[in-house]
């Protein structure tokens, strides 16, 4: 009997491992994007389990037992794996009538490496405990206590929120054993497994792209705002920086992908459009506007937010500190949150903070004196009236996102492009470099006399990303980005804006359409049947190009992920 449960657990141990790792997800085609599941986003904080023991060489000779054990994580304070603290109770009998109950701590340190089951991996384990033996022969006989202490590993796999370990231990007095526990986790971050795309796009995001650059434009509001009666001044509030927009046009006549006018050249990872709003031939001209120095932090979207509940607003999604549901500080930028549910954030804000709506911009589209508050009603935010003319909080518009992103004071690093004139010059950041960069980005094809390391460590002063270009291939940082970081880590831009490239992708108020040539006052684009733009790169797998400033993308409006994130912006008027 102890040697066919020995063997069978054995067997189970090694095997398990291949079935986490090819079970449920079929392996990608040739051509399709290759897809990788960031474990540390996906742990489980705490653990309730069954589990059966076979010692096999006690000092009273072979026995099982049956117990239950219970875990929680500790906060990470290690970059690699995780910790777990608990407690585990253990009854045992052996032929000879002996019985034993054990009371254990438990400390285990856990590597969850497996790429398509989140929270499987192997752990190790130390356990010292008490425990009391009795014999059930002589019932009358005193029972005896004694100190024990064991280590154990062994392999976790997790199906959902379920997971089994089959294990081995040895120690004293017990001399070696296996086990196997059976039971549910609770935390782990989503119901369903959330991919973080090695190509950060989906074949049918891409497939979607080139649609909309080869289809027929698709004209985009110029909006000609409506005279305002009385302006009252606006303040700078904490917080935010003040873009004085030029009194000239915004204008290029250099096509993007020139030496005059450099751009991301790569079509790799499904990404097209790297020209920015700002094409040559273009001219634009905005207001002066405010925008966020850092992203919406969790801190502030928690205070709004808990607001807003009591004050009639509806979300969809409640929001998370970074990239994972726990265990982050709140000063990491807020996630896991919808383009519509940043539109009545806004609202609420802008409430809050002014304590009326009179200021709020998004407002209902049949009667403009009502505001917005409700973010599962979709499709009343998608037919709304957006009133630019208040002054309250708002997401950017692309332009403005991009103007902020680039706007330098003038061309000292060498690395701008003028955007006026040769007597009232604007220099904005190259298209290839990311915000506040002082040097293009590293990428495939990219011609450049700096080292590879070099393009690396400029693009890591700047901006949190996943992975740089060695020369011949993606690289991951070395230690590897595995979440957000806290707002205001990397250096501010050449406006004082953190993050505009790098940390989360952010939302922009912009349907993603076709940018046309031609003169444009205070453009935005609505299309509601569109995507919405989001812009900056984020932390995840992200390679560094997806850091440049001219990289336009989108998603659903619906869509939700621990890599997306917004700042928001209000119209300023002296």
């Amino acid at each position: 009997m102890k040697k066919l449960l020995t063997v069978v657990l054995a067997i189970f141990m090694l095997i398990l491992p291949l079935i986490a790792e090819n079970e449920t997800e079929p392996k990608a085609d040739k051509g399709q994007s290759e897809e990788l599941l960031v474990s540390n986003n996906y742990v489980s904080y705490w653990s309730l389990a069954a589990l059966i023991e076979a010692n096999m060489k006690t000092p009273k000779g072979y026995a099982v037992g049956t117990g239950l054990y219970t875990a929680f994580a500790l906060p990470d304070f290690v970059k690699t794996g995780r910790f777990l603290a608990g407690l585990k109770a253990l009854y045992s009998y052996n032929p000879d009538n002996y019985h034993t109950f054990n009371t254990n701590l438990l400390f285990r340190w856990t590597y969850d490496f497996s790429k398509k089951q989140p929270d499987s991996g192997i752990f190790v384990q130390a356990e010292p405990g008490f425990a009391l033996g009795w014999n059930g022969e002589n019932i009358d006989g005193k029972p005896f206590a004694f100190f024990l202490a064991e280590i154990s590993a062994g392999y976790r796999y997790t199906y959902k929120n379920f997971f089994v370990e089959p294990y081995i231990y040895a120690g004293y007095p017990s001399k070696w054993g296996i086990g196997i526990a059976i039971g549910y986790a609770g935390g782990i971050l989503a119901k369903e497994k959330q991919k973080l795309p090695i190509q950060p796009i989906f074949e049918e995001k891409k497939a979607e792209t080139e649609a909309i650059i080869e289809a027929e434009p698709v004209i985009e509001p110029n909006t000609e705002l409506e005279p305002e009666s009385e302006v009252k001044e606006s303040p700078i509030f904490d917080g935010f920086v003040f873009v004085e927009a030029p009194d000239e046009e915004l204008s290029i006549k250099a096509k993007a992908g020139t030496k005059e006018n450099p751009v991301v050249e790569t079509t790799e990872y499904g990404y097209k459009d790297y020209k920015g709003v700002l094409i040559a031939n273009r001219s634009v001209k905005l207001s002066p506007y405010c925008i966020g120095e850092t992203e919406v932090t969790y801190r502030l979207w928690k205070d709004v937010y808990d607001w807003a509940i009591q004050n009639g607003y509806i979300f969809a999604n409640k929001g998370q500190a970074g990239s994972e549901p726990k265990g982050l500080s709140d000063l990491h930028p807020v996630t896991m949150i919808s383009w519509y549910d940043c539109i009545i954030w806004c609202n609420a804000y802008t409430e809050k903070t002014r304590a009326s709506i009179d200021e709020c911009v998004y407002r209902s589209k049949a009667n403009h004196n009502i505001i917005l508050k409700n973010a599962k009603n979709t499709e009343e935010i998608n037919a709304c009236y957006v009133d630019m003319n208040k002054r309250g909080f708002r997401l950017p518009t692309e332009v403005e996102w991009e103007l902020a992103a680039r706007l330098q004071k003038d061309n000292s690093n060498n690395n701008a492009v003028n955007y006026g004139s040769a007597e009232n010059p604007i220099w904005l950041t190259k298209l290839n470099s990311a915000s506040g960069a002082n040097t293009s980005l590293g990428y495939k094809g990219l011609k450049t006399d700096e080292t590879w390391t070099a393009l690396r460590d400029e693009a890591n002063r700047v901006a949190v990303y996943g992975q740089w270009w060695n020369s011949s291939a993606w690289e991951k940082q070395n230690p590897n980005i595995t979440r957000t970081a806290e707002v205001k880590t990397k250096d501010a831009n050449f406006m004082g804006l953190y993050d505009m490239s790098g940390n989360v992708w952010e939302w922009c108020f912009d349907s993603y359409v076709k940018i046309n040539t031609g003169k444009a006052k205070e453009p935005y684009a609505n299309n509601p049947e569109k995507r919405r733009v989001f812009r900056g790169g984020g932390w995840a797998v992200d390679p560094a190009v997806n850091l440049a400033v001219g990289l336009r993308w989108a998603w659903k409006a619906n869509e939700v992920h621990p890599f997306h994130g917004f700042r928001i912006a209000y119209r300023y008027r002296k």
